[in-house]
């Protein structure tokens, strides 16, 4: 067979740009193949769990009154410490000023929200399935709200 001239031959550029083609093609199409997998087999992120919106403002507004009632309990330790008591008697005053403090926020500032969900005169026992959801939903939103 005779050679062919070198007219007909592709140059060097023409077979790079070709290979540079075929790869570029061969990423593209493994690439796309990968896309569709990894999305059709992705799990999808989970619904988060219902909460009332409106403790979540609750529970963002008691952070700071909680901590304000906590640094109280230590000025009170810090004024024992300074009358002369001891460390031992100070600490006790710190904790119980807390559990104090602690208490009277409590019954301030979410008593009254959690009443209007279920009464505190209504018994465990006597608690609805729709009372308990809502009861629910307000524990997760000052729960998210304390977290903020």
């Amino acid at each position: 067979m005779p050679a062919l001239p070198s007219r007909y031959l592709p140059s060097v550029n023409t077979v790079m740009a070709m290979a540079a083609a075929a790869i570029v093609g061969a990423g593209a199409t493994f690439g796309g193949l990968y896309l569709a997998y990894y999305l059709k087999t992705r799990v999808p992120a989970p619904t988060p769990p219902p909460y009332d919106a409106r403790f979540v403002v609750i529970g963002k507004a008691y952070v700071g009154e909680l901590s304000a009632s906590y640094a109280a309990a230590w000025d009170q330790g810090v004024h024992a410490l300074e009358s002369g008591q001891s460390i031992s008697d100070a600490i006790e005053v710190v904790a119980k000023a807390w559990t104090a403090n602690r208490t009277a926020l409590y019954d301030k500032a979410l008593t009254p929200a959690f009443s209007k969900i279920v009464p505190q005169s209504v018994k465990d026992g006597d608690v609805t399935s729709a009372e308990r959801s809502a009861l629910i939903q307000a524990w997760r939103g000052l729960s998210m709200g304390l977290k903020k």
